[in-house]
């Protein structure tokens, strides 16, 4: 008898078996996201494919979640707790939503993906000085998701040399313990920063980018997904960033 004839696996059947395999669901639970779900499972999917390539996650939970934006223009954030669930924040009331598809929803999906892969081992980060570093590996990971290097965002709206003046300012609080993202010093470096110190919104994730941008640049055979699980210790540089 003769063997039966084997149909060819679509791109996407490829996709849906490595997800299996890796235990990666996507939960859009809220009847906000039905106009858009083909669009989201879409993107969902091309990202997965490409982040699965990188990085060797497994066991993780995505789930979308409505939520209004301060800021209408960037109606898409994320947040992984832990090493098992991320949380995809979409503003499904803005007037840019049909924006975030595409490349802003792989790198913000690439972004928490690689801090569910870090806080298997070392973690997020006990520290303001290990959190700049999972951070900056995050933002930069970004890149290696959608293949360009040096994306502006990331810069925060910063200089170089405004980097490496808040860098060097901000040395006497990188050993400070942060434990929690609501405490004094997540909100002075990853948020609201200090107007009376000039410490600008955000600043934590420019200088967290410089400093990995920094390490890489000296390590070439090293990536963001290489470094995923490596200790915030070994980013710690005797100088501060060069402008």
């Amino acid at each position: 008898m003769e063997p039966p004839i084997r149909r060819p696996q679509s791109s996407l059947e490829a996709v849906e078996g490595m997800r299996k395999s890796t235990n990666i669901s996507l939960q859009m639970q809220d009847a906000a996201f039905a106009p858009y779900a083909v669009t989201i499972e879409q993107d969902f999917n091309e990202a997965i494919e490409r982040i699965i390539a990188l990085l060797p996650v497994h066991d993780v939970i995505v789930s979308m979640v409505h939520k209004a934006m301060p800021d209408i223009s960037s109606p898409i954030s994320g947040y992984a707790p832990n090493a098992n669930t991320v949380i995809v924040y979409l503003d499904t009331a803005s007037p840019y939503i049909k924006e975030t598809f595409g490349k802003p929803f792989r790198k913000t999906l690439g972004h928490e993906m690689h801090h569910a892969k870090r806080w298997e081992t070392p973690g997020y980060g006990r520290t303001v000085f290990e959190v700049l570093i999972t951070e900056g590996l995050a933002q930069h990971f970004e890149e290696e998701v959608v293949e360009e290097t040096e994306l502006v965002e990331h810069f925060w709206g910063l200089t170089p040399e405004q980097i490496a003046q808040l860098t060097e300012r901000g040395q006497a609080e990188f050993d400070m313990p942060l434990i929690t993202f609501g405490d004094y010093y997540h909100n002075r470096w990853f948020l609201d920063g200090s107007e009376e110190e000039g410490i600008p919104p955000h600043a934590g994730y420019a200088i967290g980018y410089a400093l990995v941008g920094q390490y890489l640049k000296a390590h070439p055979d090293q990536k963001a997904s290489t470094l995923v699980v490596a200790p915030a210790g070994n980013f710690r540089a005797k100088r501060v960033i060069s402008t």
